[in-house]
Formats: structure tokens, C-alpha cells, sequence
């Protein structure tokens, strides 16, 4: 599936009583793949692009702009009809104005196994952030400002399931 959202908008406003104009173009686009064979396997590779550029004229004259690029593949594998395996592994590089590019790489494994007779328990365990890269990235353009910041966020963890 491809699903692209372009806006493009012309702000006139003040800034300390100087005139001031921006032209603002603010993007975001997803592409998708999908594959199944059967009921045994099932591979998903998906693109993210979001892009705002804002250009300036009057007060500063500026041009700023960020971007957010996110390319991910996941699969699934039914190697039983009770015992299923999963992956996941997204590449992340975002830019701004100003700031240095940040890249990082988030790597998700699970297992999951199904019991008694109707498979109504499921016991899972799941291993995130295998490669202890995981970064919480605020990156985006509005109303002609930028965001570019990181927060420390949980790294590597382990979860198990029962439901």
C-alpha cells in the first residue's frame, strides 16, 4: 500500500512587528509490502518518510527543514500450529536545522506458544531492543517551528506473557 500526505500552506504573520511570510511544505509518506505463504510465514517491509521545510521571508529570510526516514521489516513464522516465532528490525535516520543527524537501529525477537485443548493459553516471551539502541525522537515541523529532541527511554528489556 502506498499512502502519501503532501500539505503545502503560505503564512503571513508578525514577529515583533516585522512582517513576516512562510511558505511551508509538510510531507508524509508510508509504502508497505506484504507477503503470506500460506498460513506459515508472513513478511512485512514498510518505508516511512516524513518531511517539513519552511522558508522565511521578511524577518530572517531563513530556510529550515527535518526529516524522518524509518525502514522496517518484520516476519512471523507458524512453525507448529501452537508454537509461532517473530522479528522485527527498524533503521531510523532523522535531521533537522541545526542539529546533528540521529540514527539508530531498534531489533525486536518473541516466541510465542499456545496450550491446552481450544489453544485459550498463550505464553509469550518477547526480547526488545536487542541491540540497546533505542532512542525516543521527537522530529517534526509545524507552524513554522522545529522539534528535534531525544529522551532516554527503556533499553533492552525482556517481557513474558500469560494470557
Amino acid at each position: 500500500s502506498i499512502n502519501p500526505t503532501l500539505r503545502f500552506s503560505h503564512a503571513p504573520n508578525s514577529i515583533n512587528g516585522t512582517w513576516n511570510y512562510s511558505d511551508n511544505l509538510n510531507s508524509y509518506n508510508n509504502l508497505s509490502l506484504f507477503y503470506t505463504y500460506q498460513e506459515v510465514l508472513a513478511i512485512n517491509l514498510k518505508e516511512d518518510y516524513t518531511y517539513y521545510h519552511s522558508r522565511q521571508s521578511g524577518i530572517n529570510n531563513g530556510n529550515f527543514s527535518n526529516q524522518l526516514l524509518a525502514t522496517a521489516i518484520s516476519a512471523s513464522a507458524n512453525c507448529t500450529k501452537k508454537f509461532t516465532i517473530g522479528s522485527n528490525i527498524t533503521y531510523n535516520h532523522a535531521t533537522s536545522t541545526g542539529s546533528a543527524a540521529t540514527k539508530f537501529t531498534i531489533w525486536n525477537a518473541n516466541a510465542t506458544y499456545r496450550l491446552m485443548k481450544g489453544n485459550n493459553l498463550e505464553l509469550k516471551v518477547a526480547a526488545l531492543d536487542l541491540l540497546h539502541q533505542n532512542t525516543s525522537i521527537n522530529n517534526y515541523g509545524y507552524n513554522n517551528m522545529l522539534t528535534h529532541n531525544t529522551a532516554n527511554v527503556l533499553q533492552q528489556y525482556f517481557m513474558f506473557t500469560f494470557s
